[in-house]
């Protein structure tokens, strides 16, 4: 087994542990009268997901093997064509990272003034953020603004009518 999946497994095995606490801990919540799913029916579901991948972590195969490729020599330098970002893989900049804690950092500022509601300002989030994330890709965009409006107005309805949540 490779260091890196050495790694996986112990934080998995910390996560299951972390887990376990969080689930033991929310069993001695009082019941709340405004709740009908109680107060401990969110962190006892967040631990049991957290758990239920981290399980699946610790049994996913560590190395995968690589098929041998044959070795070919390198393109004559005239003939290769400009490298694209998809041909390549996406890679982290800085500024892609100050761009995300910006964006959470005006999102939380947001919720925590009332300027919009909640799924509103967490559709612009999304929106916001998942288009700097896929480098302003315009064929990611319908899927962009979908899942936004989705997820955004979705965690309301979630949070508001299943969990009884009160929303900022």
């Amino acid at each position: 087994m490779s260091d890196k999946g050495l790694q996986t497994k112990i934080l998995a095995a910390v996560l299951i542990a972390f887990s376990a606490l969080i689930f033991w801990g929310t069993l001695n919540l009082a019941p709340s009268p405004f709740e009908p799913l109680g107060a401990s029916a969110f962190p006892r579901f967040i631990a049991v997901l957290v758990a239920i991948f981290s399980i699946g972590l610790v049994f996913m195969p560590s190395e995968r093997e690589e098929p041998e490729l044959p070795v070919v020599a390198d393109p004559a330098p005239e003939l290769a064509g400009p490298v694209d970002d998809d041909q390549v893989g996406m890679r982290a900049t800085p500024v892609m990272a100050l761009a995300t804690v910006g964006c959470t950092i005006v999102y939380a500022i947001a919720l925590q003034a009332r300027i919009v509601s909640f799924a509103i300002s967490t559709a612009i989030f999304l929106l916001v953020l998942m288009t700097i994330l896929t480098r302003f890709n315009p064929r990611a965009m319908p899927l962009t603004l979908v899942m936004a409006v989705v997820f955004g107005f979705g965690l309301e309805y979630v949070f508001t009518s299943v969990f009884v949540v009160n929303l900022p």
